[in-house]
């Protein structure tokens, strides 16, 4: 969960989240139109649910804390995969918008809370990742590999992965927590 009053910026990169929801998502972001920025980039993020199929539970939830707020939030999730189980992606409150561009996105139904499928026009939809194991790094053909934004596109995307790697290894950048 992330939670902040006071403004200011955030930048969560290079993460595996794996696991079990609970029954806010696996990613929470209180009060995001309090944020200066929040950059969610680089991130392997594996949802599994909870116990019945049909349950609604996002990957990615943001709440206001003033839910008389409309227009663009200040979050961008960029180079992300998102593994789920036939769900939704992010939970959005009503008449808010996100940046979300070239994301992975594999096994959901829908991308944001309100049934749509907004996409960026860099996102790739229902492609499976190609993770080597439990360790979620991606095999050489990944959709993932050398598809990335880059810090020109969006500055603050990480020079280093997970592991400390530089980044890119090859022709670019890699979506996901690893570079391959």
């Amino acid at each position: 969960h992330i939670h902040n009053e006071s403004g200011g910026s955030v930048v969560l990169h290079n993460n595996i989240v794996d696991g079990k929801r609970g029954v806010q998502g696996n990613v929470r972001i209180w009060y995001a139109e309090l944020y200066g920025s929040i950059l969610f980039a680089n991130n392997t993020v594996q949802a599994e649910q909870g116990g019945n199929s049909v349950d609604y539970v996002p990957t990615v939830g943001l709440s206001l804390r003033n839910q008389a707020f409309t227009g663009d939030l200040p979050v961008s999730f960029v180079n992300n995969i998102f593994v789920g189980d036939a769900t939704t992606v992010f939970d959005v409150p009503a008449n808010t918008t996100i940046d979300a561009d070239y994301n992975l996105y594999s096994n959901y139904a829908h991308l944001t809370s309100d049934g749509t499928n907004r996409t960026g026009s860099n996102d790739i939809l229902n492609s499976n990742p190609m993770f080597t194991g439990g360790d979620f790094m991606v095999q050489a053909g990944s959709p993932a590999v050398n598809s990335g934004a880059s810090p020109t596109e969006y500055p603050g995307i990480p020079d280093e992965d997970h592991a400390g790697a530089v980044r890119p290894q090859g022709a670019g950048y890699d979506r996901g927590a690893w570079e391959q």
